[in-house]
């Protein structure tokens, strides 16, 4: 009799506890999350099957759940003469969410310079290295990956008259050739002093056509995308989906914060996902925290075809750690939509490895190397103080 009622306190904990486990729809998510996780990335022999489950879940969310898989959401949004660094850090939850900034840099010399004839003439002779948007990778449904020496006037005349569209790999030493392009950007705009950031960690300058840009991608660092001329659109996915796109960045030259190699069998999940859909016209700025998944497309400039761009990024060891969806859905610090807090402890050990991955490559990345490219590309390709210091060399505060 007592082993007949002991079974049966048994199974009434378990069926509460299960209960308890898919009554919410965050609880729903967060326990399918912990069964795909490590099941889909540690058991990759059987990755279609768990392809399959998540599919499946997906469908079945959304049908009791529609609410929360709405095909569009809005991104929070600050105009240029409203913004503050307290309204970005609460609208964007203390760097946790992407936000809008309208007109941010509109005041900026190169949002009046940028992509018109004088200003390619300007720079006409630097040699830029340019890739091909063919088959594979993270650029379009196909690849081929080419490099020259091109010249900027010709790279730009190229783009102008039809030709394959290109996404270039260069061109990020011609801020440390032409150092005055770094003032007439407007960075300062953001306030870094108050925002407690030391400037740009990197700083790229994307000059692009018409049509597709990055297939769907993110970054392990937060970052300031600003447009000078020309229309970008930005295709974000909903932050609470973040670590079902992948819960590691590649390793690799030219690949880390894209796709994994199996992104193929992930697209399968995209068209289930709540997207936010903007348009970053010239003059306006996009905040992106770490783990934003996004793709972007070009609406080139009626007259010129061309979107000139740049973005700033910066990072460090404690921000680019706490700020990690991985850490946050570890420590669950009052974001229900990961992980409710009364999941206990143990269950939360899938981020470990993504955190320990962050940290080895956040550690690793804060030593400048002085490799073929040089100190001035390593300025504008990844490390902060070697930025800093070409800066300073040209009389520019940092």
């Amino acid at each position: 009799m007592k082993m007949k009622l002991a079974w049966h306190l048994v199974i009434g904990l378990l069926t509460a506890a299960l209960f308890g486990a898919v009554c919410s729809p965050e609880r729903r998510l967060t326990l399918c999350l912990h069964v795909y996780v490590p099941c889909a990335n540690y058991m990759p022999w059987a990755k279609e099957a768990w392809m399959h489950m998540l599919e499946s879940y997906f469908h079945f969310e959304r049908w009791l759940s529609p609410s929360q898989f709405e095909e569009t959401y809005e991104l929070p949004e600050i105009k240029a003469e409203e913004y503050t660094p307290e309204k970005l850090r609460h609208l964007s939850q203390d760097g946790r969410l992407p936000v809008v900034i309208r007109g941010l840099v509109r005041e900026a010399s190169a949002c009046h310079e940028a992509g018109k004839p004088e200003w390619v003439r300007r720079y006409g002779n630097f040699t830029v290295m340019s890739m091909t948007l063919g088959k594979g990778l993270h650029y379009n449904d196909s690849e081929v990956k080419v490099t020259g020496d091109t010249n900027f006037s010709e790279y730009v005349a190229g783009i102008q008259r039809g030709e394959t569209g290109r996404y270039d790999a260069g061109m990020d030493t011609m801020l440390s050739q032409y150092p005055e392009i770094y003032p007439s950007l407007g960075l300062d705009a953001l306030q870094f002093d108050a925002l407690q950031i030391a400037g740009c960690r990197s700083l790229s300058l994307l000059v692009n056509g018409q049509g597709e840009g990055l297939k769907w991608h993110m970054a392990n660092h937060p970052n300031l995308v600003s447009v000078y001329h020309g229309t970008k659109v930005w295709e974000l996915i909903n932050y609470r989906f973040s670590i079902f796109l992948g819960p590691t960045i590649p390793a690799g030259i030219g690949s880390w914060g894209y796709l994994p190699a199996n992104h193929e069998t992930i697209d399968r999940i995209y068209p289930f996902l709540p997207k936010a859909l903007v348009k970053l016209k010239a003059g306006d700025s996009l905040f992106n925290p770490p783990w934003s998944w996004h793709r972007v497309s070009n609406e080139g400039d009626a007259t010129t075809k061309l979107v000139v761009m740049s973005a700033c990024r910066w990072s460090d060891v404690r921000t680019t750690i706490r700020l990690s969806s991985a850490l946050e859905l570890y420590k669950s610090l009052g974001w229900p939509a990961w992980v409710h807090p009364s999941m206990p402890l143990w269950v939360r050990w899938v981020p470990l490895f993504r955190i320990l991955q962050d940290g080895l490559r956040e550690i690793m990345g804060s030593i400048p190397s002085f490799g073929e490219t040089g100190y001035d590309t390593d300025c504008f390709s990844s490390k902060r103080e070697a930025c800093a210091e070409v800066i300073r060399s040209h009389g520019f505060k940092h």
